[in-house]
């Protein structure tokens, strides 16, 4: 089932996370698999996102970390694996998201995760909503615009220090 699968561009590869805890990698040009790979340990979902310079690809885990991949190389690799603080057992489809070098994860329960995009160390957490968060969207430089289920709609500034 393709459910909520927001594919990711990028390096001539699409990505794809999807219900069946797999990371799918096609070349885009010709449609052919390049790899597809399932981790018992890191059961990758429907939340997916890509680096601002396209070199890193994250998928959120049901477990509630991320699994940083690198997009330079058409074989799988993994950067990091987010460290600290988890998100818990989580299903939210909605992407992820990074922004002046934070990596933002969305949440069924209304909460914001923040980890540093160059090891995956664990920032802060935001509460917006109880609900889903349905959006995260760049604005301007170092902010974002965040959306819930319950109708809220939030900007929030990301420090850069």
């Amino acid at each position: 089932s393709p459910a909520q699968v927001v594919p990711v561009i990028t390096h001539g590869r699409v990505y794809i996370v999807s219900p069946d805890r797999y990371m799918t990698v096609l070349d885009a040009g010709t449609g052919n698999l390049l790899w597809r790979f399932t981790d018992p340990q890191h059961r990758v979902r429907e939340s997916i996102g890509v680096s601002e310079d396209g070199n890193t690809v994250y998928a959120k885990t049901m477990d509630g970390t991320l699994v940083a991949i690198d997009a330079t190389t058409p074989e799988r690799k993994i950067r990091w694996i987010s460290q600290g603080e988890t998100m818990g057992y989580e299903l939210a489809p909605t992407p992820v998201v990074e922004i002046s070098n934070t990596v933002l994860a969305p949440t069924d329960k209304g909460l914001i995760y923040a980890y540093r995009a160059s090891d995956g160390a664990f920032l802060w957490k935001y509460r917006i909503s109880s609900g889903l968060i349905t959006m995260i969207l760049p604005g301007k430089k170092n902010e974002v615009y965040v959306s819930a289920m319950d109708g809220k709609v939030v900007k929030i500034r990301i420090s850069t220090d």
